[in-house]
């Protein structure tokens, strides 16, 4: 009886142990806190459950050097069958008296966005997500990092 519950434990901890976990999340240093627009960002990630909802998301950290009231971005998602979804999206930074916007934070400010929110993945495995500022300047001050997640989420 013990050698069956002793390997019945052990399975379940190998089990355990060897699933990779579809949560990821990865930081991205900003060099100089400068973002040139030919600077492209690439987020891995791996889906393996279709039928379970997923949200990518985006969060950016300004510092006061940041002068613009809106930060615009674009964004691809490449599939594992090598589709493509591409959008630009706008993020308030400052709101019309000219107040930031976002979580302030010790010298940065967080301003947060989701890509993709709570919907299913048509295709099982490796993803590709590609950021890039799509600012009018080519070189855009006061971008620090930007952190993107994927995870599954619960309806």
């Amino acid at each position: 009886m013990k050698n069956v519950v002793l390997f019945s434990f052990l399975t379940f901890v190998l089990i355990s142990c060897s699933q990779k976990s579809e949560n990821s999340n990865q930081e991205f240093l900003i060099p100089s806190s400068v973002w040139d627009k030919n600077f492209e960002i690439k987020f891995p990630f791996h889906h393996s459950d279709t039928s379970k909802l997923s949200t990518v998301k985006a969060d950016f950290y300004t510092s006061k050097s940041y002068n613009f009231s809106k930060l615009i971005f674009y964004c691809k998602i490449i599939s594992p069958s090598g589709s493509v979804r591409e959008k630009n999206y706008t993020i308030d930074i400052k709101d019309n008296n000219g107040d930031r916007l976002g979580a302030n934070g010790d010298n940065s400010f967080k301003h947060s966005i989701e890509l993709i929110s709570k919907n299913r993945l048509q295709e099982q495995g490796d993803y590709q997500l590609i950021v890039r500022q799509d600012m009018p300047m080519e070189s855009l001050i006061g971008i620090e990092k930007i952190v993107l997640s994927y995870m599954v989420v619960d309806r």
